[in-house]
């Protein structure tokens, strides 16, 4: 099972912080306003679904006046994760918005990526996982949240292209300039 050092999980939930921030600045949102629930898991093979998916970090990131729903936006960004491995197992997917149906709560917002995180460390599997905003918001802030962490460049351009997430393009292409990721994608309808 990954570990991931404390230094690196402040580093990660400062990376969705910022990455919250700028959503909220580019949907024209009260900063003080909104902020949501973030958990980074470890997923150790994505072929057996959720059984292998543990907890490498977690916290409350952003503003607090939605804070009342805290309790809701925790069980969400679990369930968006609990069903990404479970469609990442059935059907391959690596966003949760693959399997979006609103009539049910199951949003996007959770994405799965292989990536080296730690200079010695192996590849893993990661799920990035965000409840409190908008659901393509939500899937903006971890897609950048991948990027903060230096996931491969071709990983965040591949989820990029499989979300069509314009809002996701803008964070990274602002928040991390070195990385090209491609074209912007077409808006969406």
């Amino acid at each position: 099972m990954y570990r991931m050092t404390a230094n690196k999980r402040k580093s990660i939930l400062s990376g969705a912080r910022n990455a919250v921030s700028k959503v909220i600045e580019k949907l024209g949102m009260s900063e003080e306003g909104k902020g949501g629930y973030f958990r980074l898991f470890h997923l150790e093979n994505p072929k057996e679904g959720y059984i292998g998916l543990n907890l490498v970090c977690e916290g409350w990131v952003g503003g607090h006046s939605n804070a009342p729903k805290m309790r809701k936006y925790w069980i969400v960004s679990m369930e968006k994760a609990i069903r990404l491995a479970t469609k990442a197992a059935l059907y391959g997917d690596s966003a949760s918005g693959q399997s979006k149906d609103e009539s049910k709560d199951h949003y996007a917002g959770a994405i799965l990526v292989r990536c080296i995180p730690d200079e010695d460390s192996d590849p893993v599997w990661l799920i990035f996982s965000f409840s409190g905003l908008p659901a393509q918001a939500d899937e903006a802030v971890t897609i950048a949240t991948s990027a903060h962490m230096a996931v491969n460049v071709d990983e965040v351009r591949k989820l990029v292209e499989l979300t069509q997430n314009e809002l996701a393009w803008d964070l990274v292409h602002e928040m991390y300039p070195h990385m090209d990721i491609g074209p912007r994608p077409a808006k969406l309808l």
